[in-house]
């Protein structure tokens, strides 16, 4: 099973990366760039973002990361 995740997240990051390059060649004129952070202290969430969407979009991925988490290890 662990080989099943390790594919999974190496094709996740291939996919990425291609999907970043095809934005940057295919790309118009400016775009409007965003970032956030996330991750946990504990059992408590905590994000950093350059706006509230996107602040509330790092907290919902940390969310449903932890919940994957822990329906795995049980």
């Amino acid at each position: 099973m662990s080989n099943f995740f390790l594919f999974l997240g190496m094709a996740f990051l291939i996919i990425g990366i291609l999907i970043i390059m095809a934005a940057a060649f295919l790309g118009k004129g400016e775009a409007k760039t965003e970032a956030g952070v996330g991750g946990f202290i504990g059992f408590l969430p905590f994000g950093f973002a350059t706006s509230k969407g996107m602040l509330y979009l790092v907290i919902a991925l940390s969310l449903a990361a932890l919940a994957v988490f822990l329906a795995l290890n049980r």
